[in-house]
């Protein structure tokens, strides 16, 4: 009988610990799935703070072009032409660029500045473009904010060796489509390989520097992410979107893809 009684307390022991090792590996799974949950509770909220400063960078940039207001006049003169700029908007003003539209090809005509060009609150601001912009053009000016404000004066030439009689007003040319959610473009023509055919993939190298834009070569004069992912193509209607994909880049340098 004590022999019998023996074993049994064996057995009882044994269950004992095997019972022990199912809870202990219970508590490990409770505590593996707990470090899972509170990771994704983690991940959740930095993708909605994210997300949140998005949104509110997003309406604050809304707010300030919505108090961006510049009065722009531009004369030509000895083979440059001066803008002068006047805020009489509510927030100061950065201006990047300048533009004018030949009213007889409905195109448009970009300029770089050297520097940017800050206007204060009620403040006025003066800079030249190396380049004469013809008195008939409609000239403009392009804000940090994507605004762009046009000229409130026809230019006038610097001399007139006779009176003339007054041209008649230009107007001011329909404004062309744009892309929805895009505030900058340029025009690059492609010209069809002979024999091409439709749908004929064309090699497209965007540069994110300052220059011409001509043959396969695009400049973006600095407008874009420097990741490119914010590049579009668009057919003459200027809101179709075109397919391409991107073979190479360089990180604001280049990027090539085919379109």
């Amino acid at each position: 009988m004590e022999i019998k009684h023996l074993k049994v307390k064996k057995d009882l022991i044994a269950n004992s610990r095997q019972r022990r090792g199912t809870i202990a590996v219970g508590a490990i799974a409770i505590i593996l799935v707990a470090a899972v949950v509170i990771s994704s509770i983690v991940a959740i909220a930095m993708e909605y703070n994210a997300y949140s400063k998005n949104v509110a960078s997003t309406t604050e940039t809304a707010a300030l072009k919505a108090k961006e207001n510049l009065l722009v006049q531009a004369s030509t003169s000895d083979g440059n032409t001066a803008v002068t700029v006047t805020n009489e908007g509510s927030t100061p003003s950065i201006i990047i660029a300048a533009v004018a539209v030949n009213p007889t090809t409905n195109s448009l005509s970009y300029y770089s500045l050297a520097s940017p060009v800050a206007c204060s609150v009620l403040g006025d601001n003066t800079f030249t473009i190396n380049q004469p912009i013809q008195q008939n053009w409609p000239t403009g000016v392009l804000t940090s904010l994507g605004n762009v404000f046009w000229n409130t004066n026809q230019q006038t030439p610097s001399s007139s060796p006779s009176p003339s009689p007054s041209p008649s007003p230009t107007p001011t040319p329909t404004p062309q489509p744009w892309l929805a959610g895009w505030n900058y473009r340029i025009s690059h023509v492609i010209n069809a390989a002979a024999g091409a055919g439709t749908g004929y993939q064309v090699m497209i190298t965007v540069h994110y520097a300052s220059g011409t834009s001509s043959g396969s070569d695009a400049y973006v004069n600095g407008l874009s992410r420097t990741d490119f992912g914010d590049v579009r193509f668009t057919d003459g209607d200027m809101v179709t979107q075109l397919n391409y994909w991107m073979e190479n880049m360089a990180a604001s340098n280049y990027r090539s893809q085919m379109t």
